[in-house]
């Protein structure tokens, strides 16, 4: 398969893996060619970039940039008029991975993807979004409660996986806005983190 059209038809429609479609940008001169060459223009999301160089950023260990990766393609195609039948893997891949989180959890899907889905033994739809967050609750444990964040979740993680939540210290008339600090311990180094938020 040589054709650059034929190359993103078949990633679009699952049948080139993200992997190899991300090797082939860097291997495959007339697809480069094709991806910076002037006519149609990328979304403004771009920025002043080509499609060639945005799918080169687009980091395809992470659900997330797959799912960009994929969009982007699928623009490109629609605007040539090329036909396709869209996978929708991704998309369900990423959907399942914010799903399986509750609330007070806002786990990147790069550690997701890295982390948990190597165990999911081919899991997917209802099955994968429960043992995803049965996973989740086992590896980001607190003491009491989960945190109550103020602002976006921010739970660390260390080399040796999530911290420990122990509890939170409400910090107010120090700060312009009411705060809050959140404790965590690495178990494996004794370590305490804390993450600061203020409203």
């Amino acid at each position: 398969m040589s054709d650059p059209l034929d190359i993103i038809v078949a990633f679009v429609e699952g049948r080139m893996t993200p992997a190899d479609f991300h090797k082939r940008l860097y291997t495959d001169g007339g697809l480069e060619a094709f991806l910076m060459a002037p006519g149609v223009h990328p979304p403004e999301y771009v920025g002043a970039g080509t499609f060639f160089h945005f799918l080169l950023e687009c980091d395809v260990e992470d659900p997330g940039g797959v799912l960009n990766a994929e969009g982007l393609c699928r623009f490109l195609l629609d605007a040539r008029g090329v036909s396709y039948v869209p996978s929708h893997a991704a998309y369900e891949l990423f959907d399942a991975l914010l799903r399986a989180q509750p609330k007070w959890l806002d786990v990147r899907t790069a550690w997701l993807a890295a982390e948990l889905l190597p165990h999911a033994e081919g899991r997917s739809g209802k099955a994968l979004v429960t043992w995803l967050r049965e996973q989740l609750l086992q590896r980001f444990r607190y003491l009491k409660r989960p945190p109550r964040w103020i602002q976006a979740a921010k739970w660390p993680i260390g080399p040796n996986g999530p911290l420990v939540f122990l509890g939170e210290v409400p910090v107010r008339d120090y700060f312009h806005d009411d705060g809050a600090v959140f404790v965590f311990h690495d178990p494996s180094t004794g370590r305490i983190e804390t993450v600061t938020q203020v409203m």
